[in-house]
């Protein structure tokens, strides 16, 4: 009885498998082209969702880079952003998010604030 249950599970688990997408091929290939089968250290491996499509916001793991991408996995104008910056939201691409204030932002503050911070520093 157990065999008859492994074959209907394993023709069941065939007809349930679809074909891979364009994104799984994708990165697949990539995973795939270095020496030994392992992907090449740096190399960009895109993310797919759970259904097979490109994740709309694709980031590089070595670069930081982050950017929205299209159905068919390119790359939307303009929507590219470096390390350590806020990504864009690709439900509305054309809207940046503010900069996150840092420390090393004090020169961008206006000259009363930073005199006052400057002031109560030395006091």
């Amino acid at each position: 009885m157990a065999a008859i249950t492994r074959l209907f599970s394993i023709s069941t688990e065939r007809k349930t498998r679809r074909p891979k997408t364009h994104c799984e091929h994708h990165r697949d290939g990539v995973q795939t082209t270095g020496p030994e089968g392992r992907p090449v250290v740096g190399a960009y491996v895109p993310q797919c969702e759970d259904n097979g499509q490109y994740l709309p916001l694709q980031c590089h793991g070595s670069t930081g880079h982050c950017w929205c991408v299209d159905d068919r996995g390119q790359e939307r104008a303009g929507t590219r952003t470096p390390p350590g910056r806020p990504s864009v939201d690709c439900d509305r691409p054309g809207e940046t998010p503010p900069p996150s204030l840092s420390l090393c932002d004090c020169d961008s503050l206006s000259p009363s604030h930073s005199h006052r911070v400057h002031t109560e520093a030395v006091l």
